[in-house]
């Protein structure tokens, strides 16, 4: 496993301004929250994990800040209510929720892996969504986008982005459902970061 450096992420909300209103703030770069740091350290198969410590490494090293990572398990849904028991599928996801290094994009940057396995089919919800801090009501889907892959294979990486307005606190959310066939059996895995606040309004 990769050792990555702890830079604990620090964003101060400053003076309460709308989430669509210009500000002055900041981003830190090149760093990567306690939080995300202990996810990614826990990640329980081996060359999801290794893939993913490489990945969060070459981030930090161009000067992206790293504000969460979360691992998911592909499992089948449960055929019925008397049958509860969800079946791994040998294969995770993880979704690593980082401010690009020019600190004008929040990107979902989803990687699935099923080590020596292979699928017939991946499908991958990626979203983004906000919410002004200081209007719990103020919530808004900014990214919200289906891919599909029906080429065999045992890893894959998708991104999606969104480009901030101005570089007012926003509170940022990434989200990621996928589902993979393998044998013909169908998989799913759902993941959700809780980046914090951003200097990234809409």
């Amino acid at each position: 496993m990769s050792t990555i450096g702890v830079a604990v992420l620090t964003l101060s909300l400053g003076m309460a301004a709308p989430a669509n209103a210009d500000s002055e703030e900041s981003p830190t770069v090149g760093s990567i929250t306690e939080d995300a740091q202990s996810e990614l350290a826990s990640i329980p198969l081996p060359t999801l994990q290794e893939q993913v410590s490489e990945r969060v490494t070459q981030l930090i090293a161009e000067g992206g800040q790293v504000g969460a990572v979360q691992y998911a398990p592909y499992v089948t849904e449960p055929a019925s209510e008397v049958t509860t028991m969800a079946l791994p599928s040998g294969c995770g996801m993880v979704v690593i929720a980082y401010m690009s290094p020019t600190g004008s994009q929040i990107v979902n940057e989803s990687l699935t892996s099923c080590g020596n396995k292979s699928w017939t089919r991946h499908v991958l919800r990626q979203r983004i969504v906000a919410t002004n801090p200081f209007n719990g009501l103020d919530t808004r889907t900014l990214v919200d986008e289906t891919n599909s892959s029906t080429v065999r294979a045992s890893s894959r990486a998708r991104t999606v982005s969104w480009s901030c307005k101005n570089k007012n606190q926003t509170n940022m959310r990434t989200y990621a459902r996928a589902t993979v066939i393998i044998g013909g059996v169908t998989y799913t895995a759902d993941a959700q970061d809780v980046y914090g606040f951003a200097p990234c309004g809409w």
